[in-house]
Order: C-alpha cells, then structure tokens, then sequence
C-alpha cells in the first residue's frame, strides 16, 4: 500500500521567471540564454532546478543544446507563452541512444493524492521523411525508473514507463501508443506537447498526453484539461520519487528531433499560458495553506 505522506513539494508562489511570477511553476529549461553549439552536459538555465546542470545519462553523448533555435519559433495562437527565444537541444547523433538528466529542486511524489503537468514544443526537422527515426521525449524519473512523454521511434506519440538504465520503447509492455497519428509523415513538423500526471494514495496513477500540431502561430489549445481528448493514456500502480527531469533521443544522421521550452508545472495554466500575478499569487498561498494544513 501506498504512503499517504504528501511530499509533492510546491515552489513559492512568487517564483520569477523574466521578471513576472508564474503560479506554481516547479521547473523550466528554456536553453536561454543561448550557448555556442555544444553538448549539453555541463550546461544549464531556466529554474527549479539549484545549481544542478545537466549530466550524462546514457549513451555517447550527442544531445546538443544549439545557440539558435529557428527550427521552433512560436507556440499555438492560444498559448500566451513568448515566443522562444535563445537555443534548444537536439540529437546530432546516428541511430544513437542518448539521454541527460538534470535535478529538480522540487521533488514529485507518486504515493500522495496529487496532479501535475508538464509542457514543451516538438520539432521533427524532417516530417516529410516517412519512417524515420527521430524518437525525442522529455521524462521524469529517479534512480530505478522513467516516465517518457513524446515522439517515439515509430513517429507516434506514446508513454513509456521503464527501467532508467533501458531505451524507453524496447518493449511493447513499456509503452502506450497514438495509432493515429504518424508525426513524422503528415507533414507536421512542429508540435506542442502536454502531459498530465495524476497520481494517488491508493490504486493506479495515470498519464495522459496530447500531441497539439499545428503551423507556428496559429492553432490552439484546450483552455483546460477536462476539454481534452488525449492522444495517449496509460494507467499505472506506480510509488516513489521523482527527482530528475531528462531529455531521451534518438536520430538518423541528418533526421534530428529537437526540444524547446520544458515546462513542469502544478495545474494545466502553468504550462499551457501565464496567470495574471494577483491570481498567481492567491493560487500559490492557497497551495500553500493546503500543503500547511495536510502536514499538521
């Protein structure tokens, strides 16, 4: 059985990013400001996540953090997000698995009673190719295990559970799959991906995920996630500890996924648009007085 202690541990209502606060925003890695082309151990921006950069995972180390980013330039119309600005990460390896993590300040736990949702922007560079291979997904995970949301091998978005030391999608057990939609042969080059974890005390937790495609600046997203028909779910009686976000991927030389703007936030609005800071703010005490009140 599951514990019933809440360590799902929320930021400060008055978390900053740019200058504006941003509800209960846990984490964001926007690879800005930009670096020279370079891998992407060793580097790191954003927030939520200390001091820690990020570090090698797996494979040989080709996921790269570029310093432009013209492959992802704008979000759906709906989402009040800037546009990206400064570089992104990709894979400039062949047929190659690589993954780096990087260590979340605040730590998620799959025991409690509790939501969160995680947001970031898709670019196939070659979505006319069919049948390539530009596997890409953002994970949270620990020492033992990874959640994967994204693209995967076949250019269908899915959800892999597994083992931290594996490729995400080597077993038909480890993963759920769109059966719609093929990415990576409609022509549909940029995606807006989001994920929704929903986790409890007792019984099975779950992960849905939605693949929004759409030309950059048009196109929009689902005001909150009780109005969203999800791509992909999977259920699961999961416990423990996440402590690290990661990128996975996977390329054919000159077929490279790339990844922008990773959001992991408390609600559906921190990761999909930014709340006015009166509204941010009387959230986040809230949360505040509720973590108060469950720890008494």
């Amino acid at each position: 059985m599951k514990s019933t202690k809440l360590n799902l541990l929320v930021l400060a209502a008055t978390t900053a990013l740019g200058g504006h606060v941003n509800g209960a925003l846990i984490a964001y890695e926007g690879f800005n400001p930009a670096v020279s082309s370079a891998n992407i151990v060793g580097t790191g921006s954003g927030s939520g996540f200390g001091s820690n950069l990020w570090v090698d995972s797996a494979g040989d180390g080709t996921i790269t953090r570029t310093n432009t980013n013209t492959g992802i330039t704008a979000y759906p119309s709906n989402v009040t997000f800037a546009n990206p600005a400064g570089g992104l990460a990709t894979n400039t390896g062949n047929w190659t698995d690589n993954s780096v993590t990087r260590n979340l300040s605040t730590t998620l736990d799959l025991s409690s009673n509790g939501s969160f949702y995680l947001s970031f922007l898709y670019n196939d560079s070659a979505a006319n190719t069919s049948a390539a291979d530009r596997e890409a997904t953002v994970f949270l995970g620990g020492t033992t295990q990874r959640l994967h949301v994204g693209p995967s091998y076949d250019d269908k978005v899915a959800i892999s559970r597994n083992n931290a030391t594996n490729e995400p999608f080597t077993s038909a057990v480890q993963k759920t799959q769109s059966s719609a939609n093929f990415f990576g042969q409609t022509g549909s080059a940029t995606l807006f991906i989001v994920a929704e974890f929903l986790t409890q005390t007792v019984g099975n937790d779950t992960i849905n995920l939605k693949a929004y495609s759409f030309t950059p600046g048009t196109g929009t997203v689902n005001l909150s996630p009780q109005a969203v028909s999800w791509d992909v779910t999977q259920s699961f009686n999961g416990s423990g500890i996440l402590d690290q976000l990661g990128i996975y991927m996977e390329a054919e030389s000159g077929q490279n996924p790339e990844i922008d703007e990773i959001r992991l936030g408390q609600t559906w609005m921190d990761v999909t648009s930014v709340p006015e800071p009166s509204a941010a703010l009387l959230g986040g005490l809230g949360m505040l007085a509720l973590l108060r009140r469950r720890r008494a």
